[in-house]
């Protein structure tokens, strides 16, 4: 897109197509171009607009100790009535590797998509090592991720806070055996 004149616009990004299911943003600095950039929340929407895109799976850091989510996971609906988060995943004070065999505690969003990469990655991994012609796509592995979320009774899901519930780590590779899968 180029030699758009100024006002707001709708990014639609439509990964139904895999043939081009990559997709390439770039926006100058404010400096150099103050008329793009993307909206910032608001007090009831706070996802990014990445997130906002169809088919992808947005992860929220959850605190079990408190039942609530933490500070900086985004709360939405989004600007087009999708619900996310789409889910939550327990991530405070999670102990991780570092260098010179030391370990950190840390919190937060980053630790919530690194411990759901981890377990999109374990799923190929044993997938690849059953010699599984056909790997899943991301609605499948979003579905196999999702399978077994819990859900607290005091909530109404699926809401803007949670999605549609907590991920546990421990259920991911019972569901698959029962299933079938693997």
């Amino acid at each position: 897109l180029e030699n758009l004149s100024i006002g707001d616009w709708i990014l639609e990004i439509d990964l139904e197509h895999p043939d081009k299911g990559i997709v390439d943003i770039w926006l100058a600095e404010t400096s150099l171009n103050p008329y793009a950039y993307i909206k910032d929340g608001d007090p009831f929407i706070t996802i990014p607009s990445i997130s906002n895109t169809k088919g992808i799976i947005c992860i929220g850091a959850y605190d079990d100790n408190t039942l609530t989510i933490t500070r900086e996971s985004g709360r939405g609906y989004t600007r087009d009535g999708n619900i996310l988060p789409s889910y939550v995943i327990e991530a405070v004070d999670v102990f991780v590797p570092l260098t010179n065999k030391k370990s950190a505690m840390l919190n937060g969003v980053l630790v919530a998509l690194g411990l759901m990469t981890g377990e999109a990655a374990g799923v190929y991994s044993i997938l690849l090592k059953k010699q599984i012609q056909i790997l899943p796509n991301t609605s499948i592995m979003s579905y196999w991720l999702s399978a077994n979320l819990e859900q607290l009774t005091t909530i109404e899901y699926p809401n803007e806070r949670q999605g549609y519930g907590i991920y546990t780590l421990e259920n991911l590779k019972m569901w698959l055996l029962v299933n079938g899968i693997i």
